[in-house]
């Protein structure tokens, strides 16, 4: 909407010319001066061609301020039109001093017509220094708060990452798989694009790959060689961290001259420079001794960072984690197969070695009471034969069976306790059954322990109940596991039992509890036995580790 200034009001106006801050001027139809303040007239002195005191109504406005006219006067055009103009923030430049006004032009009118216009100019160039101001500290906070959001994503996706690592050391899974899982995760923490982790052997002079992620076909092929006197291999041979930020340069500089280089040497820094511009190393330390180290690649030059390197450490220090506690394992699968080998024995000796001696002594009475002509004995000394023969059957197949724990791994859970029933209890005349329900995909160390106690239960039943029936019932859900041994054999007092950890009981809870459940026997004399376990599964977490 237009708007007009009546005549009436510039005396009005003409009072306040001396005093007010901003400059005013008013211009006839002919865009000559009819009234301007000291404010203008000042104006007009530093941008145009009078001095202040020349500048006197009746002179032109382009005349006042040259250069004008082809930017103003359509400006001026629309406004003798009845339209209001502004114009915010106009800079002008003056022996290299700039200042920033804002202008607004309104047209004022005489008898109902537009006899000229009222331009006002007022300076804003403190003002929009302020702006300015604020404007860049805005964009400085905003830059901190996202560094720093990207800072607190970093750590979070470092801590997580590092959540994930231990969770896979705490894991069952192979060391081939868990080194595989750290160096996938460790790349994708340092932002690298290949990793690699390496052992050394022959006192610290040969380097063997053990795990990869990244690395091009043709440098994988290159396969183990000797470790050469560079800096990075010196560092990780010192047990301190690496790099080299350019490693094209330094292979073209440092390296190129040296004939110390082996061919093997040569091949490979020409493939690491082929494919990568920077190299972080970082050495594993395993108990003390230098085990080897964790490199890092990038593809586009990179410098690190002092934070970068502790994560380096950080990340190297857990692969030395997993490489001992896969050492631990194996150590303990030692031990725990010497002592099976060590119960299997006495088992040997307490049981069937017993009762290969009681059949030695009936034979020899038998014999003897043959001699002598005794036949009616020699029925009864016949049969006690062979129900020890029968017993020594039974006890050499458990212990013939439970020399093959590899059907476990071989079959899962339910598989090898279908084998076991049909190799050792129907095979002994048991009738024998297996129910399974749900859903049963379980960790490897669920597994073990849910076999040894269905394993130890079956034992008992066939050893010392003399069960002629049995029912193993596997249940799966979402969150846990049950496992059921029900026999219908002479039964006992588990209190009692209890007290001294016959018949297996303690071993059997052991297995349980390590394995994260709880273990139940209901028996009575007479009245069979019922073997309960329930183990609760953490299947988010299982799902973690296989991602």
């Amino acid at each position: 909407m237009s708007r007009t200034c009546p005549a009436s009001h510039l005396e009005d106006l003409e009072l306040l010319f001396g005093h007010m801050p901003m400059g005013i001027v008013v211009l006839d139809r002919d865009l000559r001066i009819r009234r301007l303040n000291p404010a203008w007239a000042a104006f007009a002195e530093r941008y145009g061609r009078f001095s202040i005191d020349q500048i006197v109504p009746g002179l032109s406005f382009f005349d006042v301020i040259p250069g004008t006219e082809a930017s103003l006067k359509p400006i001026f055009a629309r406004v003798l039109a009845g339209e209001t103009a502004r114009q915010e923030a106009v800079r002008l430049e003056i022996d290299g001093a700039a200042s920033c006004w804002d202008v607004v032009l309104v047209p004022f009118s005489t008898n109902g017509e537009v006899a000229g216009i009222l331009q006002i100019c007022v300076d804003v160039t403190e003002r929009k220094r302020m702006e300015e101001m604020l404007r860049v500290s805005y964009q400085a906070l905003e830059r901190r708060v996202e560094e720093r959001t990207s800072e607190i994503e970093r750590r979070n996706r470092v801590a997580e990452g590092s959540r994930d690592i231990l969770a896979t050391l705490n894991s069952e899974q192979s060391r081939e798989k868990i080194l595989k899982h750290i160096v996938s995760r460790a790349d994708r923490l340092l932002d690298s694009d290949a990793c690699l982790i390496y052992r050394l052997e022959q006192e610290n002079q040969w380097m063997v790959v053990e795990s990869e992620c990244g690395l091009p076909p043709d440098y994988k092929a290159l396969g183990a060689g000797p470790i050469y006197a560079t800096a990075v291999a010196q560092a990780s041979l010192s047990r301190e961290p690496a790099a080299i930020s350019d490693l094209p340069a330094y292979v073209l500089g440092e390296m190129a001259g040296d004939g110390r280089l082996t061919d093997f040497h040569r091949r490979w820094f020409e493939t690491a420079a082929r494919h990568f511009c920077s190299t972080m190393s970082v050495p594993l330390v395993v108990k003390d001794a230098l085990y080897g180290g964790m490199v890092f690649y990038y593809r586009e030059q990179h410098e690190l960072s002092e934070e970068e390197f502790r994560l380096g450490m950080m990340l190297g220090d857990q692969a030395a984690l997993a490489i001992e506690n896969s050492r631990l394992r194996a150590q303990a699968e030692l031990v725990a197969v010497v002592k099976e080998r060590e119960r299997l024995a006495r088992e040997l000796h307490d049981s069937v070695t017993q009762s290969l001696y009681s059949v030695t002594l009936l034979s020899e009475a038998g014999r003897q009471l043959a001699e002598v002509g005794d036949l009616a004995r020699i029925g009864g000394y016949l049969a006690r034969l062979g129900e020890i023969s029968q017993q020594a059957l039974r006890e050499m197949r458990l212990l013939v069976y439970e020399l093959r724990p590899l059907v476990l791994r071989r079959e899962g859970l339910v598989g090898a306790l279908q084998q076991r029933l049909d190799a050792v209890e129907k095979r002994a005349g048991v009738d024998a059954r297996l129910l399974v329900e749900g859903e049963v995909d379980l960790p490897s160390s669920v597994e073990e322990a849910l076999y040894r106690i269905a394993q130890e239960a079956l034992n008992n039943a066939l050893k010392h109940a003399g069960a002629s029936n049995v029912t193993v019932c596997v249940s799966g859900r979402d969150d846990r596991v049950e496992l059921e041994v029900v026999d219908d054999g002479a039964g006992f007092d588990p209190s009692a039992a209890g007290k001294d950890g016959g018949l297996g009981l303690t071993s059997m809870r052991e297995r349980a509890e390590k394995a994260g459940g709880v273990l139940d026997i209901i028996s009575a004399p007479g009245q069979g036995t019922k073997v309960r376990a329930c183990v609760k599964l953490d299947r988010e977490s299982q799902a973690g580790l296989q991602a």
